[in-house]
């Protein structure tokens, strides 16, 4: 039973709400004017706030954000999965029900609304909070990295890992295997040295195929033509061997090239 002055006690950041909305917005129409208009989310929505704000009552916190519940096939929800899609994010029980988060729309509800319809337990364990949050974070606070890096790098990298996904080959393999790329430098705008890490979500055989060595030889060599970046090494490494000091120095990249 909720507390008084506290509707949402009970619910959390990734909740579902299994029913169809028409969400409020205010946006600026051709002439500069404010107008009220809605999102369709005919599928339902999810609670994006924070749980310790989604819990505060009404007088300290009115209002929590929600974002639309969009239909996704399961190529799109592995693609999301493995953190190729900033613009959208799952929970267990949206994947169970070929559902994602469209994290590019939100509007604001309130707490008395939410309160009226059943609650959805969208993250039943720790690890999914986490990884909630964590997609939260990629698409709210992604690093800035240069159009020429973008253009002269990124691009080609991220072809060749989609390209190879789900292929039955070592090359692959490695491609799904891998769970983030972190690029290093000591400075984006002149740049003396430059690392790529392709973080595995897998261990990393040791020594690395001969496929993978060729693989990796081959994307070094076609960036290392980027006329704006000095040769560049590329690293395979497991995820879970990279430090927090190399986090610290290093940028997560943007598989859809938004930054």
């Amino acid at each position: 039973m909720a507390k008084a002055g506290c509707p949402l006690e009970d619910w959390r950041q990734g909740d579902l709400i299994l029913a169809p909305f028409k969400l409020p917005v205010l946006y600026l129409d051709d002439q500069g004017q404010h107008v009220i208009g809605n999102i369709d989310a005919p599928h339902g929505v999810a609670l994006l706030s924070q749980s310790c704000d989604v819990c505060k009552p009404i007088d300290k916190i009115s209002v929590v954000q929600v974002c639309p519940l969009v239909p996704a096939d399961p190529k799109k929800l592995a693609t999301i999965a493995k953190r190729q899609d900033n613009r959208a994010a799952i929970v267990p029980a949206s994947e169970k029900l070929g559902l994602a988060l469209d994290l590019d729309n939100v509007a604001m509800l309130t707490k008395e609304m939410v309160a009226q319809f059943e609650r959805v337990e969208g993250c039943p364990c720790d690890a999914s909070q986490r990884d909630l949050a964590a997609a939260l974070g990629r698409h709210r606070s992604r690093f800035a990295f240069p159009d020429e890096f973008h253009e002269q790098i990124s691009t080609h990298l991220r072809a060749w890992i989609q390209k190879r996904n789900g292929k039955a080959s070592e090359q692959g393999r490695l491609a799904d295997a891998i769970y983030q790329v972190r690029a290093e430098t000591d400075n984006w705008s002149k740049p003396t040295y430059m690392t790529l890490h392709l973080l595995l979500d897998i261990p990393c055989p040791s020594p690395l195929p001969a496929e993978w060595i060729k693989a990796r030889d081959g994307l070094q060599k076609k960036a290392n033509l980027a006329k704006d970046y000095p040769d560049i090494d590329i690293v395979i490494q497991a995820y879970a061997d990279f430090s927090t000091k190399d986090f610290d120095v290093t940028d997560e990249l943007d598989w859809e090239g938004l930054s």
